[in-house]
């Protein structure tokens, strides 16, 4: 199953807003972990995935929390204003799955 969290942005969007969305999305995946490990622990077969990059096995959930920001290229990124920058701890953590839309180029590089 598919946990969804929706963040419309605009120009006016602030990285605490977008944080605020992830850190929602960390707290029920959490949840919804904690629910499938006390669900599991009955049975001796519980299934395990392998984390490739780090080697290291944990239990399979059957619900993925996913972050959806829509209209992402809104945000005003102006000199010292990066509002999208907060997502790069998000990223690489992958604690929950990302999806952005927009009608604009992303720079790479940010």
């Amino acid at each position: 199953a598919i946990d969804s969290f929706f963040y419309q942005c605009s120009e006016q969007s602030t990285s605490a807003q977008i944080a605020a969305v992830f850190d929602a999305a960390i707290e029920r995946q959490s949840f919804h972990n904690r629910q499938q490990s006390q669900q599991g622990s009955a049975d001796r077969y519980q299934p395990v995935e392998e984390d490739v990059e780090s080697g290291m096995h944990r239990a399979k959930t059957s619900t993925l929390c996913v972050v959806f920001l829509d209209e992402a290229g809104l945000p005003v990124e102006e000199k010292g204003k990066m509002v999208l920058k907060v997502l790069h701890p998000y990223l690489d953590d992958r604690k929950v799955a990302f999806v952005a839309l927009s009608n604009h180029w992303f720079d790479s590089a940010n």
